[in-house]
């Protein structure tokens, strides 16, 4: 009888297990898909590590059994698409009911324990291995003690040849099982930091020579990791909590500027371009090469941010072929200009609104390995996502002018933790190293790499570049002209009522004004012709700018092309209180400079034009009319000052070859 009550009782308990196998894996799988995406991640990846896990090489990912899980969810955020992990599950019942949870998130089970299967099991990781397959194995499990590290996982590195890659986590909220283990399961809507540690190498010689080594070597990492894990997740907590007043504050702003916003939309067109893809809404599609390599980001803003990330792309792409490439900007004119100027990149993109939903988006989109921004906007959604996302994050070409340094330091509490996730800083001069340090950046992270600028190739020899303007406008080959570029309201003004004294002394003077904002045309228009000009738009051809005294360069990319043709140039956004624009790209075309006192966006470059003589600084309509037509009068003069001016240029290149030494550095591989 007793016999017969035992055997049904293990009837009841196996019918019993059967129904909990069958049911609750989907529950379950389900609760971890919940958990993962509402949690709040945050990971902190070594390059060599994430070189590794790219590669596709096979790998043994050895994390403590108490961490079990979130191995899907890591898994999944850190490793490439579709990617699959063999790891080792027991053979009792409860490790069924684990191996068919995580088999969705491309989790394979190897069944077997150091009580049962063991020898099974350890060859059949073996084979994994050797097929260039992923391995996954908890050290101290089934049975502990807890965070103290078996034989098993250095004996298969050293006889697969497999390197070990160690990773910890740490989350709050958290429960912590009461089972031997601590076993650790997180919250909904909690944060987590997820460490993962450098590559480990034993060898089969040093396992046989002395296996107590290498296990504790591998131990001592693992459970560093587990500290620094902890210590990082309490450390980004206040950063969490700064984030979350930002996005509150940013969606109080937003709702009474909305009309505002919609307004702009609808009347100016170019406020529409590229709208779904900065709302992360239209993602294009960003074809990935052969090489299963992520690709480099490089963010510029606009037109002159693009120009001047053109020697690094150039030079990334000679010591990098396989490396892709995708260029992102803000506005319509820089994202034609990129299209022209980098065929050869992956995509090229809107950069996106910084808003948690349209960040996330995109860059979920892109997946970059590292993101390189030009000059100096601080987006904090944007990086503090990729210091979350352990994404390594660089400024190149930084620069900060006082007034934004005084507006930032207001609210350097906040800026501290933002610029916490970048991950070096190549500033253009020593001022701009004090000042971004002054706002919260790191000192040990802050290097002077010199103004990339000043390395631009020029694509054309300028002589031609500017006969083939002075031919498509109309121009008289001996006509002189003086090219007024980037000007600003109040500016126009000084310009044309200087351009009217100098015409009585140059009655041939052409002058080419090129405005900074091109729908302003119209109003410019109305101004040279209250002052009895004939005013031409470049818009309408040759054959109205040719017998015009004003051409007005209403069109989009081509202030180069006028800067070549211009026997004298002045450089606006430098008469009135805006900072002063691109004063490099007339003297790398071999032209004489005149720009106004406020230059606080190149203020070195314009201190040491004026040093070395190869710029003059006016101040007003009268300096203006002085100079210009005491540099009009004389060639050899107009030469001399060109002459200095790309002295000074020559001295300071070599900013593209230091800013991609830097680069390097975060890409080991």
């Amino acid at each position: 009888m007793t016999g017969r009550s035992n055997t049904a009782e293990k009837d009841r308990k196996e019918r019993k297990r059967r129904r909990w196998i069958r049911f609750l894996p989907p529950v379950l799988t389900v609760l971890l898909r919940v958990v993962a995406r509402t949690l709040r991640w945050r990971f902190c990846i070594p390059e060599e590590s994430r070189c590794l896990i790219e590669s596709g090489r096979p790998l043994v990912l050895a994390f403590w059994h108490g961490h079990i899980f979130l191995l899907p969810g890591v898994f999944q955020r850190v490793f490439p698409k579709r990617s699959e992990i063999w790891t080792l599950i027991s053979r009792h019942w409860d490790g069924e009911l684990i191996a068919r949870t995580v088999k969705p998130f491309g989790v394979h089970a190897i069944r077997g324990s150091t009580g049962k299967g063991g020898k099974e099991a350890l060859q059949e990781m073996l084979q994994a291995l050797a097929e260039g397959r992923r391995v996954a194995i908890t050290p101290d499990g089934p049975r502990g003690p807890r965070r103290k590290l078996q034989p098993g996982v250095v004996l298969l590195s050293s006889k697969a040849r497999a390197p070990i890659l160690p990773v910890a986590w740490s989350a709050s909220p958290c429960l912590r099982m009461k089972s031997w283990d601590r076993f650790e399961v997180p919250l909904p809507f909690g944060r987590v930091c997820v460490t993962f540690g450098a590559p480990l190498t034993v060898t089969d010689d040093e396992a046989r020579a002395d296996l107590r080594s290498p296990c504790t070597r591998v131990e001592e990492q693992m459970n560093d990791l587990c500290r620094r894990a902890e210590t990082e997740r309490a450390a980004s907590s206040q950063s969490d909590w700064l984030e979350v007043g930002y996005n509150f504050l940013l969606a109080l702003l937003l709702v009474p500027s909305f009309p505002f916003f919609v307004w702009k939309l609808v009347t100016t067109p170019k406020h529409r371009a590229g709208l779904a893809q900065r709302l992360g809404l239209s993602l294009p599609s960003i074809p990935r090469p052969n090489s299963p390599t992520r690709p480099i980001w490089i963010h510029a803003v606009s037109v002159g941010e693009v120009l001047a990330t053109v020697p690094l792309v150039r030079k990334l792409r000679q010591t990098r072929p396989d490396q892709p490439v995708v260029i992102s900007t803000i506005t319509p004119t820089a994202q034609a200009v990129a299209r022209r100027t980098f065929p050869e990149v992956q995509a090229v993109i809107y950069f996106p609104f910084d808003l948690p939903f349209c960040v996330r988006r995109v860059l979920h989109s892109v997946r970059p390995r590292l993101f390189i921004h030009t000059e100096t906007e601080i987006w904090p959604n944007f990086l503090l996502l990729l210091g979350r996302e352990g994404i390594p994050s660089l400024i190149i070409n930084g620069r900060i002018s006082a007034r934004s340094c005084r507006q930032y330091g207001w609210f350097r509490f906040f800026f501290r933790e933002v610029l916490r996730s970048v991950s070096a800083f190549g500033m253009q001069s020593r001022a701009d190293c004090r000042r971004i340090i002054r706002i919260g950046a790191d000192p040990r992270r802050v290097f002077v790499t010199g103004n990339m600028k000043f390395d631009l190739p020029l694509e054309e020899e300028p002589e031609i570049l500017g006969l083939a303007m002075r031919k498509e406008l109309g121009f008289r080959q001996d006509d002189t002209v003086w090219v007024a570029g980037s000007t600003h309201s109040g500016e126009e003004e000084i310009v044309l009522d200087v351009f009217v004294r100098l015409r009585a002394s140059f009655p041939a003077l052409r002058l080419l004004l090129a405005p900074r904002h091109t729908e302003r045309a119209a109003e410019i228009e109305t101004l040279a012709r209250s002052r009895g000009l004939v005013v031409a738009l470049r818009t309408r051809g040759a054959l109205a700018a040719s017998d015009a005294q004003v051409v007005l360069m209403d069109t989009m990319g081509e202030l180069a092309k006028a800067y070549a043709a211009a026997d004298l140039v002045f450089v606006g956004g430098s008469l009135v209180p805006v900072g002063g624009h691109n004063l490099l790209e007339p003297i790398l075309l071999g032209k004489p400079v005149l720009f106004g006192r406020h230059t606080q966006n190149t203020a070195d470059i314009a201190r040491a034009l004026q040093e070395g003589g190869g710029g003059i600084e006016v101040y007003d309509a009268d300096s203006l009319y002085r100079q210009a037509i005491r540099l009009l009068s004389s060639r050899a003069e107009r030469e001399a000052l060109a002459r200095s001016a790309r002295s000074i240029l020559e001295e300071s290149r070599g900013a593209t070859e230091r800013n991609l030494e830097m680069l390097e550095r975060f890409l080991p591989c």
